[in-house]
């Protein structure tokens, strides 16, 4: 019997349970749901199922890697926004790039958004850069999170080392 190479992809979609706050911005941990009932749990500590977010970096919330203290206000200002818009008990939805150096999957993030999105002076700053704006595409209730935190201001894009496989 002759059996057929089938290629894998690097690349796969899933659906992410946040069960801790988010450290920073841009690193969150939880639980991934896969198709046919496969959950990966992300219960332990330091062996926890990570997402960092593809192609950007957020602040830091310590002061390490030549972070200022004014770097550290931002970084823990963007970690509350995040904080808030998706808080633990959230799902997202993601599609895997690959596990970077760290051991964190490197992902593109939607998040649903939020019902009070757009009300003007709303007090998580969403009247700077409108989410719908990041919708994805025909579907109207999630937005990438990557690009908002990008052209929010709230992370810088980037693609270094932390991209190499």
């Amino acid at each position: 019997m002759e059996h057929k190479v089938i290629q894998r992809s690097t690349k796969y979609e899933a659906e992410f349970l946040i069960t801790k706050p988010q450290y920073d911005a841009d690193t969150y941990q939880g639980h991934i749901y896969l198709p046919f009932g496969v959950v990966l749990r992300g219960d332990e500590p330091k062996k926890g199922k990570r997402l960092r977010l593809a192609g950007l970096d957020a602040d830091e919330v310590r002061r390490i890697r030549g972070a200022t203290a004014e770097d550290v206000i931002k970084g823990k200002e963007s970690r509350d926004l995040v904080r808030k818009i998706m808080p633990v008990g959230s799902w997202l939805r993601f599609e895997s790039l690959f596990i970077e150096k760290y051991g964190r999957i490197l992902a593109i993030v939607w998040s649903p958004i939020p019902e009070d999105e757009g009300v003007d002076d709303h007090p998580m700053g969403f009247d700077e850069v409108d989410l719908m704006s990041f919708k994805e595409g025909e579907d109207p209730t999630h937005f990438n999170v990557n690009q908002w935190l990008i052209a929010s201001g709230r992370a810088k894009s980037y693609m270094q080392d932390t991209l190499s496989k």
